[in-house]
């Protein structure tokens, strides 16, 4: 993969929460669900911003990289949502770093290195602890003030999101209308209960957090 030196990206690396208890026949099966997460959400962004497919590895590992920092967020989000929604219904953790990359040899993204990956990468394995979201960049004053921001969707996510809140907000995410999300359920489900479960995941906060995010990062690149 080619890379622009002077431009920032972000890097999205995680684990599965309590991945030890997953038996083998459980663990093949969330590999598949991962792989059509990671199917789902560059048919989304496009590989435009997201150029390689999530890379998972070490059997409970991932990462994602995009050209769009900005969008790291909704990404994390979106593949902690679908993770949350299959059948086997298991959570993620994941740490987002913002900054430079020296470098992707090849097709995977963990081939990769810079300082947006070693942000990423230390984070998930050190201060990250028992959360399940945080955010670090090479600017200090984004730090601090994203990563609360993390924090507390976190905290939304891990005792709000259920199958039917994650799945609705799959949708959401990708812009989806209420209808459109409905139809998407076997069978299909009307507008109000969907709107019930995006209101019950604290959607509406969320999704103001997800543009101011975007925002930020797209004025900051300019500067």
């Amino acid at each position: 993969m080619q890379v622009q030196l002077d431009q920032l990206y972000g890097v999205v690396s995680g684990d599965i929460v309590q991945s030890t208890k997953i038996g083998p026949i459980e663990r093949e099966k969330l590999f598949f669900v991962m792989k059509e997460g990671s199917d789902a959400l560059q048919k989304w962004l496009g590989k435009r911003v997201m150029p390689l497919g999530v890379d998972v590895f070490s059997g409970d590992s991932w990462q994602i990289l995009l050209t769009n920092p900005g969008k790291t967020l909704a990404a994390g989000l979106f593949y902690r949502a679908y993770l949350r929604a299959a059948e086997l219904q298991r959570d993620t953790r994941f740490a987002v770093g913002i900054g430079p990359i020296d470098f992707v040899p090849g097709k995977r993204v963990s081939e990769g290195d810079g300082q947006a990956f070693r942000l990423s990468g230390e984070l998930l394995a050190g201060e990250l602890g028992k959360r399940r979201m945080g955010f670090a960049a090479s600017s200090r004053e984004a730090t601090v003030r994203w990563d609360l921001t993390f924090d507390l969707i976190d905290a939304i996510v891990t005792r709000d999101w259920r199958e039917k809140q994650s799945q609705a907000v799959q949708g959401a995410i990708r812009g989806w209308t209420q209808v459109e999300i409905g139809e998407q359920w076997a069978p299909p489900i009307e507008q109000s209960t969907v709107n019930r479960h995006l209101r019950r995941a604290c959607w509406p906060a969320i999704s103001r957090a997800i543009a101011q995010f975007e925002e930020f990062w797209a004025a900051f690149d300019e500067k």
